[in-house]
């Protein structure tokens, strides 16, 4: 927990709130189970976040 919390504070307030709209729309997807969209958003997203985190 303690990690968890240490790891957000590192993470800007912008990409917190993007975070978060990702798991509400995670949440929405399970419910209506119609957004294959959004999850090759969501791994398109996550792909060029982790490109960006190699290259700094």
């Amino acid at each position: 927990m303690f990690l968890f919390i240490l790891v957000l504070s590192n993470v800007s307030i912008h990409s917190l709130s993007k975070i978060l709209y990702m798991r509400i729309q995670d949440m929405n997807c399970f419910a209506s189970r119609a957004c294959d969209r959004w999850w090759e958003f969501r791994q398109w997203f996550t792909s060029g976040v982790l490109r960006a985190r190699s290259f700094l």
